[in-house]
């Protein structure tokens, strides 16, 4: 399997940077790349991303009013400059990938195996870094072995599922799938995440995956074992655990007015949607359609320090709440109809796999919103346009190759 060819390692490069280089410096990282690829394609720049056009005018708007907060002090600059090249990554992802296939013609095979070979890769890390925190620290609660370890990559699941559904298309043998398998499934579930358990219920859903199969049935085999050793090494944890899947919606429940330090530490998602519906109460009628701009800072009513070293917050984990904040109502309606032209463009693919593969990736980010920072506040999510714009421009690709051909036959 050749993988160090020239594109497979700007791939790697990128999802390298995403996991391990701070959104400051791959803010960098991404524009020079953008910029050397934009040089390549003879300067030609055009907005081919579905809905691109409304996102522009999200930034317009999103800096005019930002600038105007500085002076009446509702917005910072710091601030304003740090949601701008956050706004950025989810383009910059979209229009490296489809550079990549334009300058380098990247095939779905090299382009798949790259990603398998990352997750293994990034799966591999994650796992020894987890060993080596957890040998040399103590954690007796679950926020405490998160605090630790962290939360994962969603790039394991992406692994298994590619290994699933496009097997034809991978160099790996019926071995290397095993252990593949086996390192992503660990990596997936050592963090006890939550968002895994959603993300990976989008997965089966959107997958080929027969349970009843030997590959499905040994795929439960592994998960079941390495959830009873886990049980078994950390109990206290896996406990603590299960006791907070339950307790979820209870977390992000921000309909109370008696909260305390205790409720708050508690339920931290349901306080920081409850400061946010509490601040967007205070603002005009214009604010509560267009919002506060670039910039604006989330007043936590003195609890920030709990998760900060400012006295504010910069972001929610709710990314819907934080889009209403900076773009109002209208931006809640620029999201929603950007999102449908994704999902339409993605139904459009002729390749059911790919098709369902993009439509995965799609409902990731609209769920990740909700939960986390979304695509335009995390580098992480922001990066899944990445692997989106790939699997568009290729079947983009195809189908004009198609009609080319048609046409020289006739």
């Amino acid at each position: 399997m050749n993988i160090f060819n020239s594109v497979n390692i700007y791939i790697t490069v990128l999802i390298l940077a995403i996991t391990y280089i701070p959104s400051t410096l791959n803010i960098v990282l991404l524009g020079a790349l953008f910029a050397l690829l934009f040089y390549k394609n003879r300067k030609k720049f055009v907005l081919n991303m579905p809905g691109e056009d409304l996102c522009v005018l999200l930034f317009i708007i999103g800096i005019i009013i930002g600038f105007f907060g500085i002076f009446t002090k509702s917005t910072s600059l710091y601030e304003l400059i740090k949601h701008i090249y956050f706004f950025l990554f989810p383009f910059l992802y979209w229009h490296i990938g489809n550079y990549l296939v334009k300058t380098r013609l990247v095939t779905k095979k090299s382009f798949l195996n790259t990603l398998v070979f990352n997750a293994v890769l990034i799966s591999s890390i994650d796992i020894i870094m987890a060993v080596f925190k957890i040998c040399t620290n103590n954690a007796y609660s679950i926020n405490q072995f998160r605090e630790l370890i962290g939360t994962g990559n969603i790039l394991s699941l992406i692994g298994i599922y590619i290994l699933f559904v496009y097997k034809n298309d991978l160099y790996f043998t019926r071995k290397q799938n095993v252990i593949v398998i086996s390192i992503c499934l660990l990596s997936s579930i050592i963090h006890f995440s939550r968002m895994t358990i959603l993300y990976a219920i989008i997965f089966l859903l959107f997958s080929n995956f027969n349970p009843f199969s030997k590959k499905g049935k040994r795929c439960i085999l592994i998960g079941v074992c390495l959830i009873l050793l886990l049980t078994i090494i950390f109990p206290n944890i896996m406990g603590s655990y299960i006791s907070k899947i339950f307790s979820s919606l209870k977390e992000i429940n921000f309909n109370k007015s008696d909260w305390n330090e205790t409720t708050i530490v508690l339920n931290w998602r349901g306080y920081e949607v409850y400061c946010a519906l509490d601040q967007f109460k205070g603002f005009s009628f214009f604010k509560k359609i267009f919002g506060n701009g670039f910039g604006t800072m989330i007043d936590a009513k003195g609890y920030a320090y709990l998760v900060s070293q400012k006295d504010y917050l910069s972001f929610l984990h709710n990314g819907y709440f934080t889009q209403l904040l900076i773009w109002g109502v209208f931006g809640w309606v620029i999201f929603a109809l950007w999102m449908y032209r994704f999902l339409k463009t993605s139904i459009s693919i002729s390749s059911k796999n790919d098709r369902n593969f993009s439509m995965i990736l799609i409902l990731v980010i609209i769920v990740a919103n909700f939960f986390v920072m979304g695509p335009f506040f995390s580098q992480t999510i922001a990066s899944l346009f990445l692997y989106i714009s790939v699997l568009f421009s290729l079947n983009k690709k195809r189908h004009i190759r198609r009609k080319d051909s048609c046409m020289t036959t006739n």
